[in-house]
């Protein structure tokens, strides 16, 4: 059986900026597509992964991690 994910697009200000709906047999498979379709588009810092209102993974971009790290150490 077939489940509908919901992904949710980051942008740098980890506020949702594009919604994919993608079809998939678990949560497992979801994940990897998520983290496919977070390589597939750099301009945004991360992705959300919801099956209705459970949320199944959350994943940040290698970019949008420095970048939070990076601020982080200054405001220190």
């Amino acid at each position: 059986m077939m489940h509908n994910y919901r992904c949710y697009l980051l942008n740098a200000r980890c506020h949702v900026a594009e919604v994919e709906v993608i079809k998939c047999r678990d949560d497992g498979v979801a994940k990897r597509r998520a983290g496919q379709i977070l390589d597939a588009r750099p301009a945004y810092s991360g992705i959300e992964v919801w099956e209705g209102d459970r949320r199944v993974h959350v994943q940040m971009s290698s970019d949008a991690i420095g970048l939070r790290q990076g601020l982080a150490a200054q405001s220190a």
